[in-house]
């Protein structure tokens, strides 16, 4: 049995994203790691995107585990940070 993974670069602000996945998983270890049944996801925080004078913070997500969870919880992350502009 392989195991899944898949990254995810976000440009939603860190203390959001950990904050979602602290309420959600059932443990969280150091280095923002957090365990829930079947999936694990790590965050990275990464330099952030600066467009002149707009600061755009930089987070990879690696979710890992089977496959069939990780792909309803990468839907349900997605569903809860989508955002619109214009």
């Amino acid at each position: 049995m392989s195991i899944y993974k898949y990254e995810i670069l976000s440009g939603i602000p860190p203390e959001e994203i950990e904050a979602y996945f602290k309420g959600i998983s059932r443990d969280s270890l150091p280095h923002n790691t957090f365990h829930g049944e079947g999936w694990t996801v790590e965050l990275e925080r990464l330099s952030p995107n600066k467009h002149r004078i707009i600061i755009i913070p930089s987070t990879r997500i690696t979710f890992t585990g089977d496959e069939t969870i990780c792909t309803k919880l990468i839907y349900t992350y997605r569903k809860k940070f989508m955002r619109g502009g214009g």
